[in-house]
C-alpha cells in the first residue's frame, strides 16, 4: 500500500520514529477488525482512547502505529502526530491523489445514503461490482470517509462516498480529502440547526463539496429547490447538471410528465426510459433523479443508469416494505432522520392502497 516515509510526506506535523521503509497493507481504526499488516491510528473520542489499546493492536498484527501520546511498549515504527483523527483524513487525502479515477461525492439533509446506494448501483451496472468502491452503509464522518478512501485499489474505476456533516466546516474537511470529481448536493433542510444557522445555513454547508472541486469538475443538485441559487453561486464557471421532478426543460435530468405511481419516465439529455424503484415514495423518485443526474455526469447512459436504478434495494430502515404476520403492510422507516424526512415518509404511507 504505502510505505511509512511517504505517509510522513502526507502528514502536517509528524515525528517518525524507527523503519520509515516499514511498509503497510491497510489502516485501521479498531483492534476488533485489524489485519496483519496494518497501520494502527489511535483515536481519542469522548468516551474511548485507542492508546490504551497499543498493545492490543501491536499483538493483533499492526506493523506500525500513530498515535499522539507515548505509551510504554511500542516496539513498531511509529509516527507521533498532534492529532490523529486530523492525521487519519491526512492519509486518506494523500492515497487519494495516487488515483486518476471519477469520484462522487454525495452530501445533503435529507436522502444521502439511499442516493449513495443508487449511485452505487448505477456504477455497478456500468463497471461491475469490483471495480466500484462505494462508502458502506452510512460511514460518512471524519473516520468514515477516510477509511472509505483507504480502501481504494487499482482495481477501482469509480467510487461514489457519502458525506456528513454535524457542524460547520465538516463537509468543507472532508470534500477536500476525497477530491471529488462530481459533487452532489441532494437538498438543504433543516438539519443541525444549532450548528448550521437554518436552511440556507445547510445549503451553504453540504455546498461546501461544490466549492472542493477542481476546475473540470461537475457540480449535480436540484434545480427546483428554493437554495439553487446558492449552489450555483458555489459552481461558478464549473459544468453544472440540474435535475427536478417537474418537466422544466432547463434540467436535463427530470422526470418525465406521465410518470406513474410505483415507477416513473426518466429524461436524460432527451432521452426517455422506463424506471421502477424498489422503494416507495415520491421523495424517492427525486432520489433516483439525483443519482441519475450523477450518472449523466459521468457520462454514462440513460439505459444503464435505468438499469442499475433497478437493480437498488433499499437498506433496512428506510421506507424498506414488509408484511407482518397479519398481512398487513409494514413500512420500516425506522433510520435516524430530521422532521422533513419524516414528512415524506408519512406521504409515502398516505399513498398506499387500503386503510
Amino acid at each position: 500500500m504505502f510505505d511509512l516515509r511517504e505517509a510522513l510526506g502526507w502528514l502536517s506535523t509528524a515525528c517518525l520514529y524507527g523503519d520509515g521503509g516499514t511498509r503497510v497493507g491497510g489502516v485501521s481504526t479498531d483492534t476488533r477488525s485489524i489485519e496483519a499488516g496494518d497501520l494502527f491510528v489511535a483515536l481519542r473520542g469522548e468516551r474511548f482512547d485507542a492508546h490504551d489499546f497499543l498493545a492490543q493492536a501491536q499483538a493483533s498484527g499492526a506493523v506500525a502505529v500513530v498515535f499522539e501520546r507515548w505509551v510504554p511498549g511500542i516496539r513498531v515504527p511509529a509516527i507521533r502526530v498532534a492529532d490523529t483523527r486530523r492525521a487519519l483524513g491526512e492519509l486518506a487525502r494523500g492515497w487519494r491523489s495516487r488515483f486518476e479515477l471519477p469520484l462522487v461525492t454525495v452530501a445533503g439533509a435529507n436522502g444521502k445514503t439511499t442516493v449513495k446506494e443508487m449511485v452505487s448501483a448505477i456504477l455497478v451496472e456500468q463497471f461491475g461490482e469490483a471495480r466500484r468502491l462505494a462508502t458502506r452503509g452510512n460511514l460518512n464522518n471524519d473516520v468514515g470517509v477516510p477509511l472509505t478512501l483507504l480502501r481504494l485499489r487499482d482495481e477501482h474505476r469509480a467510487a461514489v462516498v457519502e458525506i456528513g456533516t454535524n457542524h460547520a466546516g465538516e463537509i468543507g474537511w472532508l470534500a477536500s480529502v476525497a477530491r471529488p470529481t462530481v459533487a452532489l448536493v441532494t437538498n438543504a433542510q433543516r438539519e443541525h440547526q444549532e450548528f448550521l444557522q437554518g436552511v440556507e445555513g445547510s445549503a451553504r454547508e453540504n455546498g461546501a463539496s461544490i466549492s472542493a472541486l477542481g476546475e473540470e469538475g461537475v457540480a449535480v443538485f436540484p434545480g427546483d429547490d428554493s437554495q439553487a441559487p446558492v449552489w450555483r453561486e458555489l459552481a461558478g464557471a464549473r459544468r453544472s447538471v440540474e435535475f427536478g421532478l417537474d418537466a422544466d426543460e432547463r434540467y436535463p435530468v427530470r422526470a418525465a410528465p406521465d410518470s406513474r405511481p410505483g415507477g416513473f419516465a426518466l429524461e436524460v439529455a432527451g432521452e426517455r426510459v422506463e424506471v421502477r424503484l424498489a422503494i416507495d415514495g415520491a421523495h424517492n423518485v427525486r432520489n433516483a433523479l439525483a443519482a441519475a443526474a450523477c450518472g449523466h455526469a459521468l457520462g454514462i447512459g440513460a439505459a444503464t443508469i435505468a438499469a442499475g436504478l433497478a437493480r437498488f434495494r433499499p437498506a433496512m430502515g428506510r421506507l424498506a416494505r414488509l408484511r407482518s404476520a397479519s398481512g398487513a403492510a409494514l413500512i420500516d422507516d425506522s433510520y435516524n432522520a430530521n422532521p422533513d424526512s419524516v414528512r415524506a415518509a408519512i406521504d409515502a404511507l398516505a399513498a398506499c392502497e387500503g386503510r
